[in-house]
Protein backbone atom coordinates (compact mmCIF):
# COMPACT_ATOMS: atom_id res chain seq x y z
CA UNK A 1 0.00 0.00 0.00
CA UNK A 2 2.73 2.50 0.71
CA UNK A 3 4.29 1.96 -2.79
CA UNK A 4 1.16 2.83 -4.37
CA UNK A 5 1.11 5.83 -1.99
CA UNK A 6 4.63 6.75 -3.00
CA UNK A 7 4.24 6.10 -6.72
CA UNK A 8 0.60 8.65 -6.43
CA UNK A 9 2.32 10.98 -4.73
CA UNK A 10 5.50 11.18 -7.47
CA UNK A 11 2.53 11.11 -9.98
CA UNK A 12 0.99 13.59 -8.82
CA UNK A 13 4.35 16.04 -8.47
CA UNK A 14 5.39 15.36 -11.98
CA UNK A 15 1.76 16.16 -13.24
CA UNK A 16 1.99 19.46 -11.42
CA UNK A 17 5.76 19.77 -12.97
CA UNK A 18 4.48 19.10 -16.57
CA UNK A 19 1.22 21.48 -15.94
CA UNK A 20 3.78 24.17 -15.12
CA UNK A 21 5.94 23.71 -17.84
CA UNK A 22 3.41 23.42 -20.42
CA UNK A 23 1.59 26.86 -18.94
CA UNK A 24 5.29 28.72 -19.04
CA UNK A 25 5.38 27.46 -23.10
CA UNK A 26 2.49 28.80 -23.71
CA UNK A 27 2.74 32.09 -22.03
CA UNK A 28 6.44 32.67 -23.61
CA UNK A 29 5.22 31.63 -27.27
CA UNK A 30 2.04 33.87 -26.56
CA UNK A 31 4.09 36.63 -25.67
CA UNK A 32 4.51 39.92 -27.78
CA UNK A 33 6.01 43.30 -27.72
CA UNK A 34 4.70 46.65 -28.59
CA UNK A 35 6.49 50.53 -28.51
CA UNK A 36 4.73 53.40 -29.99
CA UNK A 37 6.31 57.11 -30.22
CA UNK A 38 7.78 59.61 -31.95
CA UNK A 39 11.13 59.25 -34.40
CA UNK A 40 13.00 60.75 -31.67
CA UNK A 41 11.77 59.18 -28.48
CA UNK A 42 12.34 55.90 -30.37
CA UNK A 43 15.54 56.32 -31.19
CA UNK A 44 16.72 57.96 -27.85
CA UNK A 45 15.06 54.40 -26.46
CA UNK A 46 17.36 52.64 -29.09
CA UNK A 47 14.20 51.16 -30.57
CA UNK A 48 15.07 52.10 -33.94
CA UNK A 49 17.49 53.37 -36.21
CA UNK A 50 18.49 55.07 -39.45
CA UNK A 51 20.00 53.04 -42.45
CA UNK A 52 20.88 53.47 -45.79
CA UNK A 53 22.87 56.68 -46.81
CA UNK A 54 22.32 59.68 -48.70
CA UNK A 55 25.19 61.52 -51.03
CA UNK A 56 23.59 64.66 -52.69
CA UNK A 57 20.57 63.15 -54.04
CA UNK A 58 21.23 59.70 -54.71
CA UNK A 59 20.33 57.14 -52.13
CA UNK A 60 18.40 57.15 -49.29
CA UNK A 61 17.35 56.67 -45.38
CA UNK A 62 14.69 54.32 -43.74
CA UNK A 63 14.13 53.98 -40.50
CA UNK A 64 14.55 50.59 -39.45
CA UNK A 65 13.98 48.55 -35.78
CA UNK A 66 17.74 48.68 -33.79
CA UNK A 67 19.10 45.09 -34.27
CA UNK A 68 19.22 44.43 -30.66
CA UNK A 69 15.90 45.21 -28.72
CA UNK A 70 15.10 45.16 -25.51
CA UNK A 71 12.01 43.97 -24.23
CA UNK A 72 12.34 46.10 -21.30
CA UNK A 73 11.41 48.81 -23.86
CA UNK A 74 8.49 47.37 -25.14
CA UNK A 75 4.85 47.03 -23.49
CA UNK A 76 4.52 42.73 -23.23
CA UNK A 77 1.06 41.28 -24.34
CA UNK A 78 -0.69 38.02 -24.86
CA UNK A 79 -1.26 37.95 -28.63
CA UNK A 80 -4.39 35.39 -27.97
CA UNK A 81 -6.36 38.06 -26.03
CA UNK A 82 -5.07 41.63 -27.15
CA UNK A 83 -5.89 41.72 -30.59
CA UNK A 84 -6.64 45.82 -29.74
CA UNK A 85 -3.67 48.25 -29.14
CA UNK A 86 -5.17 51.82 -28.58
CA UNK A 87 -2.72 54.20 -30.08
CA UNK A 88 -1.61 56.96 -27.54
CA UNK A 89 -2.87 60.21 -29.47
CA UNK A 90 -6.20 59.36 -32.08
CA UNK A 91 -5.43 62.52 -34.35
CA UNK A 92 -1.85 61.21 -35.46
CA UNK A 93 -1.38 58.19 -38.05
CA UNK A 94 1.38 55.75 -36.85
CA UNK A 95 3.28 53.77 -39.59
CA UNK A 96 4.71 50.17 -38.69
CA UNK A 97 7.95 50.18 -38.78
CA UNK A 98 8.99 46.17 -37.94
CA UNK A 99 8.38 43.39 -40.15
CA UNK A 100 4.49 43.01 -39.79
CA UNK A 101 1.79 43.41 -42.07
CA UNK A 102 -1.26 45.33 -42.63
CA UNK A 103 -2.87 43.00 -44.68
CA UNK A 104 -3.60 40.78 -40.91
CA UNK A 105 -5.47 43.90 -39.75
CA UNK A 106 -8.94 44.65 -39.44
CA UNK A 107 -10.68 45.83 -42.86
CA UNK A 108 -10.09 49.30 -43.38
CA UNK A 109 -7.82 49.46 -40.45
CA UNK A 110 -4.81 51.01 -42.06
CA UNK A 111 -4.95 53.01 -44.92
CA UNK A 112 -2.88 52.30 -48.53
CA UNK A 113 -0.10 53.36 -47.35
CA UNK A 114 -0.13 51.21 -44.65
CA UNK A 115 -0.52 53.78 -41.42
CA UNK A 116 -2.88 53.40 -39.06
CA UNK A 117 -4.85 55.90 -36.41
CA UNK A 118 -6.89 55.34 -33.72
CA UNK A 119 -6.14 51.67 -32.44
CA UNK A 120 -4.37 48.79 -34.17
CA UNK A 121 -7.10 46.29 -34.54
CA UNK A 122 -5.63 42.31 -35.69
CA UNK A 123 -7.97 40.46 -37.61
CA UNK A 124 -4.93 37.36 -37.71
CA UNK A 125 -3.08 37.36 -34.58
CA UNK A 126 -0.93 34.28 -35.88
CA UNK A 127 -0.30 35.58 -39.13
CA UNK A 128 0.42 39.38 -38.06
CA UNK A 129 2.85 38.65 -35.47
CA UNK A 130 4.87 35.67 -37.39
CA UNK A 131 7.02 38.35 -38.78
CA UNK A 132 8.68 39.68 -35.35
CA UNK A 133 7.66 39.45 -31.40
CA UNK A 134 8.37 43.12 -31.79
CA UNK A 135 6.47 45.85 -33.00
CA UNK A 136 7.20 49.19 -33.34
CA UNK A 137 4.97 52.44 -34.63
CA UNK A 138 6.23 55.33 -35.16
CA UNK A 139 4.02 59.02 -34.71
CA UNK A 140 3.21 60.43 -38.72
Amino acid sequence: MDTLTTENTDLTATKAALTDTVGNLTAYKNTVYYAIGTESELKKQGIITKEGSKFLVFGGTRLEPARNLNPEAFTAIDKTTNTKIPLPRTDKKYKIISRQSPTYLAVGAATKDGKVTGSVDIAQPEAFWSASKYLILVED
